[in-house]
């Protein structure tokens, strides 16, 4: 699951709308917009990106969809990055490596590294094993 959600978010960055996203104030309707942050500069007037709509669910539900929506989305680099690592501790040889290369001590790094590893959450498709 990693490796796919890593490879879809690096694909989607480039070309999902830029800037940093705000959620408004619901409307009469208990929709919330969300859009650009005041003074982030675009290519078009309108500010709206989307629209989180109630849909007759409760108000605190649609501001939560919302809020999530943008925080993700502002998130966005920092995501990426937290699944790379993610990625590369997974894998047995590197985290092997860069045990060797910081400690000083004679030891089987590529033992600690399988007990490290063992250690963590399994994906669910078993893609590095």
């Amino acid at each position: 699951m990693t490796t796919d959600l890593l490879e879809t978010l690096r694909a989607l960055a480039p070309v999902v709308t830029p800037g940093e996203w705000i959620a408004s104030e619901s409307d009469m309707f208990g929709d919330h917009n969300i859009q650009w942050k005041e003074g982030v500069e675009t290519d078009t007037d309108h500010s709206a990106i989307a629209a989180v709509v109630s849909n007759l669910r409760p108000w605190q539900q649609v501001e939560a969809n919302a809020q999530l929506i943008v925080t993700l989305r502002n998130a966005l680099p920092e995501l990426i990055a937290a699944l790379e690592v993610v990625d590369l501790v997974r894998d047995e040889d590197w985290l092997a490596e860069r045990i060797s290369d910081s400690l000083d001590v004679d030891w089987r790094p590529l033992d600690a590294a399988r007990a490290i590893i063992a250690a963590l959450p399994k994906e669910t498709d078993n893609a590095h094993d």
